[in-house]
């Protein structure tokens, strides 16, 4: 199985972010797993997958990402998490990779860093959250690094920033990752689709966590409702099968009904790691066997898929 969706960061990292004034809701979700023996110790890590038969996690940090207003300290964070995947890495070759994260919302800088990151720390992809301080992934500003990662054809993994999409009544209600990150998951996929992104960056392999949130019990609608609006002609259930979507959800009813939705080359194997530990990081392996996937999906979802992509 090939793990897509997992994360790696440390204290040193967090304690950067947070002396550079990064927002306290990213500080704070990162201080809850960043001590955890399961998250830092490398080996505990790798003893998991091998009982799991999780045979590679491609690295990411989650929403704990370097975006930063100063731009020194952005790209100072930036090069901390993706010199630390890397060296974890270089030590296990075979059983991680990694997606690297760049000093957003800083261009230029952001543009030498994928440099250096595919071309000196030898990247699988990049990562950004769903959102970059509150601006759309499609805000024209960033153009130029999409246009970038679509001229190397790259892979991109998403992954919401817990911020509930600036929602009170979810944040406050306490439901900012039960429900506000699934909501930001569906936002952030529209927006890309109503930017027209399948069609400007046709070599780009994004990647939406969770199975896109909401995304697959909302076709008719989306489709009667937006497709009139939508650059392409396509309805929108049709070009949301140009993304990927990790399988970090745990649901076997919800696995099925985004099967169904995407098609089964479209799903790949994540485990939330290590946010998802013990019982949860169990159920999260196996629940894809109790799902009623036959066996050629089944074997798309854990590993085919991924190679392919990552090929």
């Amino acid at each position: 199985m090939i793990d897509v969706h997992a994360h790696y960061f440390d204290p040193g990292y967090v304690d950067l972010l947070e002396r550079c004034g990064a927002d306290e809701r990213v500080v704070f979700d990162a201080r809850a797993v960043v001590t955890l023996p399961e998250n830092l110790d490398l080996g505990a890590r790798i003893g998991i997958m091998d009982g799991s038969g999780v045979e590679r996690q491609v690295l990411s940090m989650s929403a704990v990402s370097p975006y930063l207003a100063d731009r020194a300290a952005a790209v100072d964070a930036a090069r901390c998490i993706n010199d630390l995947h890397a060296t974890a890495r270089r030590a296990h070759p075979e059983r991680f990779g990694f997606f690297a994260a760049l000093p957003m919302p800083h261009v230029a800088a952001a543009l030498d860093e994928i440099g250096r990151a595919f071309g000196d720390l030898h990247a699988d992809g990049v990562t950004f959250t769903t959102s970059i301080n509150g601006r759309s992934l499609a805000d024209p500003e960033f153009e130029p690094v999409f246009a970038e990662l679509d001229r190397r054809a790259a892979v991109v993994f998403l992954h919401p920033p817990g911020f509930a999409c600036e929602s009170r009544p979810i944040a406050e209600s306490g439901l900012t990752w039960w429900l506000g990150a699934p909501v930001e998951d569906a936002v952030c996929a529209l927006q890309l689709l109503k930017a027209g992104f399948p069609l400007r960056y046709p070599r780009l392999k994004i990647i939406l966590p969770h199975l896109g949130g909401f995304l697959p019990f909302l076709r008719y609608r989306i489709d009667k409702s937006a497709a009139r609006r939508l650059p392409g002609g396509d309805p929108p259930s049709l070009q949301l099968r140009k993304f990927w979507y990790d399988t970090a959800n745990g649901e076997p009813e919800s696995l099925l009904h985004a099967v169904h939705a995407y098609g089964a080359d479209r799903v790949l194997f994540g485990s939330d790691f290590p946010y998802w530990l013990g019982p949860s990081y169990d159920h999260a392996v196996h629940y894809l066997e109790i799902a009623g996937l036959d066996e050629a999906e089944l074997r798309m979802i854990r590993s085919e898929n991924a190679r392919a992509l990552f090929a």
